[in-house]
C-alpha cells in the first residue's frame, strides 16, 4: 500500500465498479483504521464493502427486514464512534463488525439469547489434542 493509504484503499474499493469486489480481510481492516480518524469516504466503503454480511447476520436474529435495517444503522453509528477501540491483534475485522451487529441486534430483540455449547474432545491415537464446540441457539425453549 503506498504512503497514502486513504487513496489506495479507496481506489481498491470503488464503487464505481460493475461487479462486487472482494475485499480482503487487511483492506477492511484499513477502512476501519481510517473511520478511527474520522474519515467519511472510508466509512461509505466499509458501509458498502460489509453491510451485506452484517445484515444477514442481524436479520437471523430479528427476522424483520425494516426492524433489521434500522439495528444496521445503529451497529455503523457505533462502528462510527468506537472504530479507533478495534484491535486487528485480537480479532479479524469482520469478526469486530459482526460482533457489533450482532449485540445490536441482541439489545433490539428485547430478550435475553442464549446458546448451548456442547463441547466434544477431539483425540488422536487415544490422546485428546483439542476440543470441537457445537453451538445452537436456545433462545425459544420453553423452561
Amino acid at each position: 500500500m503506498s504512503s497514502d493509504s486513504s487513496t489506495s484503499v479507496a481506489q481498491a474499493l470503488s464503487p464505481s465498479d460493475s461487479a462486487p469486489e472482494t475485499v480482503s480481510s487487511a483492506d477492511i481492516s484499513a477502512l476501519i483504521g481510517l473511520v478511527a480518524k474520522q474519515d467519511r469516504a472510508a466509512f461509505a466503503k466499509l458501509y458498502e464493502a460489509t453491510a451485506p454480511k452484517l445484515l444477514g447476520v442481524v436479520l437471523r436474529i430479528l427476522k424483520d427486514r425494516p426492524w433489521a435495517d434500522d439495528v444496521i444503522q445503529e451497529a455503523y453509528l457505533k462502528v462510527w464512534q468506537r472504530a479507533v477501540q478495534f484491535d486487528a491483534g485480537k480479532a479479524s475485522p469482520i469478526t469486530w463488525l459482526v460482533s457489533v451487529a450482532r449485540n445490536k441486534a441482541i439489545d433490539a430483540s428485547g430478550y435475553p439469547y442464549f446458546m448451548e455449547i456442547t463441547n466434544f474432545p477431539v483425540t488422536i491415537r487415544g490422546e485428546i489434542v483439542g476440543v470441537y464446540g457445537i453451538c445452537r441457539d436456545i433462545s425459544d425453549r420453553k423452561n
